[in-house]
């Protein structure tokens, strides 16, 4: 028995819920889709652990 192939029609941003457009570009990152429009917020959040404010050093334990 064959099945026909299906496409995805509802390509969505795992951010912000968007629809991607047929040619607007994305990022695919440890199984989220990101959206250009989302991909700073993504990058803070994921390098969030890294963040350092001068002046607030804190000791490494």
């Amino acid at each position: 028995m064959s099945y026909p192939l299906r496409r995805r029609t509802d390509f969505l941003c795992t951010l912000c819920a968007q629809a991607l457009a047929p040619g607007e570009e994305y990022w695919y990152i440890n199984g989220a889709v990101i959206c250009g429009a989302c991909l700073g917020r993504y990058a803070r959040l994921e390098l969030a652990p890294f963040r350092h404010v001068l002046g607030e050093e804190r000791e490494e334990g």
